[in-house]
């Protein structure tokens, strides 16, 4: 993977966030219909930095046509209404997302009670589940609701800018996540399915149509995130990509090699889960401490995310089985599998 320069008829405008991440990328597209892709999370500073991104390129927030949200995470949707207040923009995002959109609160108080459900049914404790719920509360600041005008399907065609670009399904960051692909300039607008200097966390979800919580109870349906994005990455790895524009970080080449290391880096850290597993059964919560020295609590969420998703690619390989305990879930391996070198 290397970098590459923007194309001509592309503005990227990076935008403050509140979260270890760092900035999150917005990008103008020239053209008809004007359109820019992410938005930055609801707060006065992103909101600013933006307008001064676009005033930079000729270009005023009222100008704006077409805006097209790559997922549901706050960083890249929660400017949403306020554009479409300035500007009268239609907001084009994932079709079953739309209803999760237009009722956020609705969505993140879901969101929060499977999440808090499943991260104790795997032994986060009860101060780190207090944690995780300030923090939620706390978050929902960065997003307001927006209606979707231009609901997106797998394999629709969406013209943005001078631009016709394929839009492609590929969940696993989260369940929303859509790419855009200009099949004729190899131009890939990534979002966060693939960064070029962070693996994507696998983050749980709840499945957009989804309403009953008790799915983070039963380990033989809730969602396996990993799974869904070890498959979307491999279709993304079909495209022929020149150029590939991410959520976060510089324009990239070179996807194939990006992708590949990513899915070496995924079965290398199931390895050393199972190699952790060797000597005792243990739980996420277990697991997290045996792969981090000193995890900060407020990251101890997206650490138990990363275990649950390797855990759930060493069960679907049949190399780990599962008791509960006291309520909490803990792993073993089965009998006779080896990790890997």
């Amino acid at each position: 993977m290397t970098s590459t320069d923007l194309p001509e008829d592309v503005v990227c405008i990076p935008l403050p966030t509140p979260w270890p991440i760092g900035p999150v990328n917005a990008y103008l597209f020239r053209g008809a219909p004007l359109t820019l892709v992410d938005c930055g999370p609801r707060m006065p500073k992103a909101l600013r930095a933006l307008e001064d991104g676009l005033a930079a390129a000729g270009v005023a927030l009222a100008d704006i046509e077409l805006l097209v949200l790559t997922h549901q995470h706050q960083d890249h949707i929660g400017n949403a209404s306020a554009i479409v207040r300035r500007s009268g923009a239609q907001v084009a995002a994932f079709a079953p997302l739309a209803d999760e959109l237009n009722d956020l609160d609705a969505m993140f108080i879901r969101q929060h009670a499977y999440l808090a459900l499943l991260m104790e049914r795997h032994g986060m404790t009860a101060r780190e589940l207090r944690v995780l719920a300030d923090r939620e509360r706390h978050d929902r600041q960065y997003a307001a609701p927006v209606a979707v005008d231009v609901p997106l399907r797998d394999g629709d065609l969406l013209r943005a800018g001078a631009r016709t670009f394929q839009v492609y399904h590929r969940p696993g960051h989260s369940p929303s996540d859509i790419v855009l692909f200009d099949d004729a300039h190899g131009l890939l607008v990534a979002g966060d399915h693939l960064l070029p200097g962070v693996s994507s966390n696998p983050i749980a979800h709840m499945p957009l149509s989804a309403r009953d919580v008790n799915l983070a109870a039963d380990e033989r349906t809730r969602p396996r995130p990993l799974l869904e994005y070890l498959d979307s990455l491999a279709r993304t790895s079909e495209l022929d990509v020149r150029c590939g524009l991410p959520g976060h970080g510089a324009p990239f080449s070179g996807s194939r090699a990006l992708i590949a290391s990513r899915i070496a880096l995924h079965d290398a850290r199931a390895n050393d889960i199972l190699r952790a597993l060797s000597d005792r059964p243990r739980s996420a919560r277990d697991l997290v401490d045996v792969l981090w020295d000193d995890l900060p609590t407020a990251m101890m969420f997206l650490g138990m995310c990363e275990v649950l998703a390797h855990l759930d690619l060493l069960a679907d390989r049949d190399a780990i089985g599962t008791e509960v305990i006291n309520g909490t879930v803990r792993n073993r391996p089965v009998a006779g599998h080896r990790s890997a070198a």
